[in-house]
């Protein structure tokens, strides 16, 4: 556990680059990885889309039910359970049902 009260230590890992930063319980996954200012897919924000999808490959989230196969997590209605690496896909991932999303763009970086 990171030093910092009540923060996590979260690694994502984009394009091969590992990025590490202090993650809050209290947010979502996807609102750690944006606080860390990341480029990540993301549309409904309600776990219903699947754009935000990205693999855990260390650590674990609540709720575990989120889980889905390969090890991939909705990182819009994942939490940190404690410290994490999470990947996130090279390409983008095809939205689960594109008309119930409102989609936002990327980042930039």
């Amino acid at each position: 556990m990171n030093t910092v009260a009540n923060a996590f230590t979260l690694t994502v890992t984009i394009d091969g680059v590992a990025h590490v930063g202090a993650a809050s319980p209290e947010r979502t996954l996807l609102e750690n990885i944006e606080a860390l200012r990341l480029p990540i897919r993301s549309a409904c924000r309600r776990g219903r889309c699947g754009a935000c999808r990205v693999t855990l490959l260390e650590g674990r989230l609540h709720p575990e039910l989120q889980l889905l196969r390969d090890g991939q997590v909705l990182s819009c209605s994942s939490r940190l359970d404690g410290d994490a690496h999470v990947e996130v896909p090279r390409r983008p991932v095809p939205a689960v049902a594109p008309p119930a999303c409102a989609a936002q763009p990327v980042p930039s970086s």
